[in-house]
């Protein structure tokens, strides 16, 4: 089996039914907050309501990502490499990630506020940068027990929050810096979880 087809057979198998009922579950949530913080066409919400959105989204990509089985002996079994393992739980990771701002983009452009928050200033980029940064940080907790876990879930937290500072400190181009620092971090992020699953041995 090559590369490409043993990433794709293992995200199918992530995404399972309990996977699809909790993303609709986050969809149908973000659709709703983006909905609520209208208050008419072209009006933004205030950065107390945008500051909760940001706090939900980065708490439902870390625990969603928590929850993905990376220490599945039949990965282990199988002729597979650590950064085979690692493109394919971060795919399954990005994707569970993105499912709650999306909906609340959904939301937005329905109600004419996508414009304004898909610019240089706006939230859209920013928080689908910080979201996509945390679920690929998380994803090192998910061969991890105890306080080392627990590290890494609030590291996940943490690093995502951070991406966002630009946009609530109105600092330069919040979209530019968000991408950019989710790109930096999230390489080295998802390097450092494939090697720890190229080390890891589920059965000692």
């Amino acid at each position: 089996m090559n590369g490409t087809r043993a990433t794709l057979a293992i995200v199918r198998r992530e995404m399972d039914a309990r996977w699809l009922w909790e993303r609709a579950a986050g969809f149908v949530a973000g659709l709703a907050a983006g909905l609520a913080f209208d208050r008419g066409a072209g009006v933004r919400g205030t950065l107390e309501e945008h500051a909760a959105l940001c706090a939900v989204a980065l708490w439902f990509a870390v625990n969603g990502t928590l929850r993905i089985d990376v220490r599945d002996g039949m990965y282990f079994s199988a002729p597979l490499y650590g950064r085979q393992l690692a493109r394919a739980h971060a795919l399954s990771a990005l994707a569970g990630a993105l499912v709650l701002p999306a909906g609340t983009l959904i939301a937005w452009s329905l109600r004419d506020m996508l414009g304004a928050e898909l610019g240089p200033g706006g939230l859209a980029l920013p928080l689908l940068s910080a979201v996509a940064l945390s679920a690929i940080v998380a994803l090192s907790a998910t061969p991890r027990t105890g306080p080392a876990r627990a590290f890494y879930a609030v590291a996940a937290y943490a690093i995502g929050a951070a991406t966002l500072a630009p946009y609530f400190l109105s600092l330069g181009d919040p979209a530019r810096l968000g991408i950019v620092l989710a790109l930096v971090a999230g390489f080295f992020g998802l390097r450092a979880f494939g090697e720890t699953l190229a080390r890891y041995d589920p059965i000692g």
